[in-house]
């Protein structure tokens, strides 16, 4: 897996720096030069050198174990070559029948993290580590092969706990609302949100239409002189952000301010990582592939914009590997996107496999229910809508767009029944969410859904 990594890595990174396509820099990979290139990888990206052995005995400045075999094999032909046979099929190849068995293996580890994940909101006293999923159940007790792809969920413990029955009897009270947690399970998780809501921030502080008013906070906090600063600060830019439609909630602040609220943090900084954005999402677009953080700061941690930046804002350099400095500060910058980010919210622990389980919500969007169209608030007839809707789905969603008419709208929605043939049944809010500049109320009818 690291030597897969170290190449993939390698590869991405020449046909950015050359402007030239995969095929061609997986060729490149194979020539004379190549490993004196994989050991620059192995070095500045991944930083083995600070790997420690399980015996703990390496120490500073030795070459750690780990480093050493790694260049050991990247030196062997034979390695390289079953490398670029491997990157030619994964990174460049056209999908065929060959993928059919990953992309069933990718299905159903990924329905199993979301129905572990939906058994955990519905079930919070049982604890998924001590449920085993099971994509491959193997024959029937006949011996013949099974005729369907069934995926199994059992108690880890001989003999069981009941945690099973409880998560039957949960189902069976309101099977409903399990199978709603398991299509939001494979809908856009916090990290998403996280990672979209980053680049919109650096975008309006960094771009040359900057919003001023923005800057203003971000630089106040920055250059606070104490901690009631920061925190008066951080106020007023969460209202403002609430203010240009972005949800803000624990985890995105904790990676704003670990990033880009940085105490003494450069202005110019904010221009930096606009471009570095932009480049990234540009080399993905022509690439047709997702480019790893690392590639990315290994690509800007060859030019000397980095230190402009911090020699202006009055920081000393260190001396020694300036290379390596500026991949440190670029990476404690930069996040994880893309299938980096969907897998770590759907992860699947598999006792039975030794290969870890691949996961990617994005597969099995067909699979999801369509989305509704929510009615509008500002409708004079919008309670008429909802209550007809209602009656024909048994759920719908109600969009406020000014968040200062909410009671005028949840007041109706929860006091007036709906005529359900003999039945008078008021509707249950099921959720609510910010969507765009006001606020979606999904609500439904418990004994119709």
């Amino acid at each position: 897996d690291w030597l897969a990594q170290v190449f993939q890595v390698a590869v991405v990174a020449y046909a950015a720096e050359e402007n030239e396509p995969l095929v061609d820099a997986i060729g490149k990979m194979q020539e004379d030069g190549a490993p004196k290139r994989l050991a620059e990888v192995l070095t500045t990206i991944f930083q083995t050198t600070d790997v420690i052995e399980e015996d703990g005995t390496h120490t500073e400045g030795d070459t750690p174990r780990l480093r050493q075999s790694l260049q050991a094999s990247l030196q062997r032909k034979d390695v390289v070559d079953t490398l670029a046979a491997l990157a030619t099929e994964t990174l460049t190849a056209s999908f065929d029948a060959t993928w059919n068995d990953w992309l069933l293996a990718v299905h159903v580890h990924t329905l199993g993290a979301a129905v572990l994940e939906a058994i955990q909101q519905t079930c919070p006293q049982v604890s998924t580590e001590d449920l085993v999923v099971d994509a491959d159940p193997g024959p029937l007790e006949d011996g013949s092969l099974r005729g369907e792809t069934e995926l199994w969920i059992s108690e880890a413990n001989p003999g069981g706990n009941g945690q099973i029955d409880q998560v039957v009897d949960a189902i069976a009270t309101d099977g409903a609302l399990f199978f709603r947690r398991i299509e939001t399970a494979l809908g856009q998780s916090e990290f998403e949100i996280v990672d979209a809501q980053l680049r919109t921030f650096v975008r309006s502080i960094g771009s040359l239409d900057r919003d001023v008013e923005l800057v203003s906070i971000t630089q106040s906090i920055r250059q606070a002189d104490s901690s009631r600063q920061a925190k008066e600060g951080l106020e007023r830019l969460r209202r403002q952000l609430v203010q240009r439609n972005q949800v803000v909630f624990h985890g995105f602040l904790v990676a704003l301010s670990s990033r880009m609220l940085r105490p003494n943090t450069p202005e110019d900084l904010d221009a930096l990582m606009v471009s570095l954005l932009e480049k990234w999402e540009g080399l993905e677009l022509r690439l047709g592939v997702e480019v790893d953080a690392r590639v990315v700061c290994a690509l800007f941690s060859r030019h000397e914009q980095l230190d402009e930046v911090f020699l202006t804002a009055g920081f000393e350099l260190p001396e020694g590997d300036r290379k390596t400095w500026r991949f440190n500060v670029l990476h404690g910058l930069v996040w994880a996107r893309g299938h980096a980010l969907r897998h770590h919210a759907l992860p699947l622990p598999l006792r039975y496999q030794s290969t870890p389980a691949v996961t990617e919500r994005l597969l099995l969007q067909g699979w999801l229910s369509p989305p509704e169209m929510p009615i509008s608030a500002e409708s004079s007839d919008w309670l008429e809508q909802l209550h007809d809707r209602l009656v024909r789905m048994g759920r719908a969603s109600v969009h406020v767009p000014d968040n200062s008419k909410l009671s005028n709208v949840m007041g109706p929605l929860v006091t007036k029944p709906v005529q359900l043939e003999y039945m008078n049944v008021y509707p249950k809010l099921g959720s609510v969410n910010r969507v765009g500049g006001g606020v979606s109320l999904q609500v439904e009818l418990e004994a119709t859904v």
